[in-house]
């Protein structure tokens, strides 16, 4: 924590907000529990005498938190093999219905596109899955996959760090 700054009894939390003199930023503690598996009872009772109240009602709805694993993002980096327009364009109804059966997983998805800024390179999804091996069985399960429109399929474990979803607009 950064030397006392504002009025007496409080000190800046290292992402500059105000908290108690002692005390830790609700968001970095909120980030330190939510790193780990705990059970939602336990992290109730935390957020219960922590600095912020609302912080019980977030810890206990995290998805991870009732079943111990936690959920993580996956980019899905997918390249078309060449000259393969025909095939993609004929798989897309299947390949959009399939997603549409993960849609409350993807977080971002659209086409890789070729130097002209037109022509359909590839394919990359960002989605919230609990591990690897879900990220593998979604992306197989994918009909591009299964069509065989890929030269090739990345797939990462993913951090978020920032977003500004009105710049994609």
């Amino acid at each position: 924590m950064a030397p006392v700054a504002g009025g007496a009894g409080k000190r800046d939390g290292p992402r500059g907000h105000a908290v108690p003199h002692g005390g830790v930023a609700i968001d970095d503690a909120i980030d330190a529990l939510l790193s780990r598996p705990f059970k939602a009872e336990s992290l109730k009772a935390w957020a219960s005498r922590s600095i912020d109240p609302s912080a019980a009602g977030r810890l206990a709805s995290a998805p991870h938190l009732s079943t111990g694993a936690r959920a993580m993002l996956w980019s899905v980096y997918c390249l078309d093999k060449p000259n393969s327009g025909a095939l993609r364009q004929s798989t897309r109804p299947t390949h959009l219905a399939y997603l549409e059966e993960y849609r409350d997983r993807i977080v971002y998805g659209g086409a890789l596109l070729g130097a002209d800024g037109q022509t359909v390179a590839g394919s990359l999804l960002v989605v919230k899955l609990p591990d690897r091996a879900a990220a593998q069985k979604f992306s197989d399960g994918d009909p591009y996959a299964k069509a065989g429109l890929f030269e090739s399929v990345a797939i990462h474990p993913t951090r978020k760090v920032f977003v500004n979803a009105a710049a994609a607009e």
